[in-house]
This record gives structure tokens, sequence and C-alpha cells, in this order.
């Protein structure tokens, strides 16, 4: 178990560039369609706090909290052994470390959580490194935390998002062609029409707002 989250701690990408990854994917999912957005961000969650989210409407998501100089990741794969709902709470030990300033992330209502934290996977890093609790066995279950949810902002690349992305909205893009987006260039409408022609450029400025991504022309 502590091998598994010792390797994500070292594959997922630092605070930084993980919220560029999730601001750039935000900014590519407005432009290919309107209907449920897999990705979005806000640079303004709350005073101080940015807020990156991952949704795939299937029942599986998560959450990432950028507040100063700390981060806290928080997964829920609905058909992890780790549910709250097969467990009746918090899998023992999965949140034990978690610095003060981040707990109240923990329990959110606005995040869906009501009886229990939606959360079977949690990373946090201090300024330092990413750190993890240490998941301990159940009635000798070894717990099996899932990180496939975040597998679009560890293995990074142009040809890696384009085609993720192509599959999810149905549609063949460009590796060249959103370059632009995933390095966060300025946006234009030109380049969001070379990425979906018919976009619908008002609500990506308005996304593109919520990330702090600058418009020109």
């Amino acid at each position: 178990m502590a091998s598994t989250l010792d390797e994500l701690a070292r594959t997922l990408p630092g605070p930084h560039e993980l919220r560029d990854r999730l601001r750039a994917l935000a900014v590519l999912d407005a432009i290919c369609g309107t209907r449920h957005l897999t990705y979005s961000f806000t640079a303004s969650f709350s005073e101080g706090v940015a807020l990156g989210r991952y949704d795939n409407g299937a029942g599986d998501h998560y959450f990432v909290f950028f507040d100063g100089g700390q981060t806290f990741v928080r997964v829920f794969d609905h058909e992890s052994d780790l549910s709250p709902y097969a467990n009746d709470g918090l899998w023992p030990g999965l949140v034990d470390g978690l610095p003060a300033r981040l707990q109240q992330y923990a329990q959110m209502e606005k995040l869906g959580d009501e009886d229990y934290p939606l959360i079977t996977l949690a990373m946090w890093h201090d300024g330092m490194g990413w750190k993890h609790g240490t998941p301990a066995p159940i009635d000798g279950v070894e717990p099996k935390p899932t990180d496939w949810p975040l597998s679009q902002v560890i293995a990074w690349s142009a040809d890696a998002v384009a085609a993720d992305r192509g599959r999810y909205w149905s549609r063949s893009l460009s590796a060249t062609a959103i370059a632009p987006i995933l390095e966060l260039r300025p946006l234009t409408r030109e380049i969001a029409e070379s990425i979906n022609p018919d976009v619908d450029w008002p609500f990506v400025e308005r996304i593109a707002a919520y990330v702090g991504l600058p418009i020109e022309g």
C-alpha cells in the first residue's frame, strides 16, 4: 500500500504544474462543448484559494484545493473498496497527517459530502513534497486506492490530451491545435475555432475568466 502511494507521490506533478494542467483542461473542455464539463477550475473559490475539479459524470470525481503554499487532492472512485459507503465512514488512516490548514477540505457539504467525506484517495503537498496517510487493513483486507482519475494530469502530453479529450467529446483533436491551450498562451477566438469551429465563444470567455487565462482580440 505504502509503495503505491509513494509512487503516486513521486509521479504527481508539483502544485504549480498541477494547477496549470487543470486550468488548461478546463479551457479545452469549454472550447470543445458546453454540456457537462469534465474539468473545471476557479481561481477564486474563496479568498486566497483556487479549486480545480474533475467529474466524469459517472460517480467519480476529484477536487484539488490550492491554499497558499499547501495543496490538497481528494479523489472519489465510487467503485473503490475504500468507499465510505462500503465502510460506514472514511477508511482508517486515509488522511492521517493532513495539515490542520487543509482539514476543512476533507469534509464539505458543497462538495457532496453529507454523512461521510467522499474520499477514497488523498494526497497533500506541504510546500516540500507530496504526502499521504497510511490506510490500514480492515479485517485483514488491504486497501487498494485507485489513482486512475488522475491519469490525465500525470501522463501529460499534447498527444495524450488530444486522444483523451477527443474520445470524450467524440471529435478529432489535433495535438498541434491544442498546444496553445496546454501552454496557457493568451487565448484568441481564432485558436478556439481551430479546435472547434462551432465553439460557443462567450462561454469560453467566461470560463477563461474563471481560470485566469488572458483573452486577446
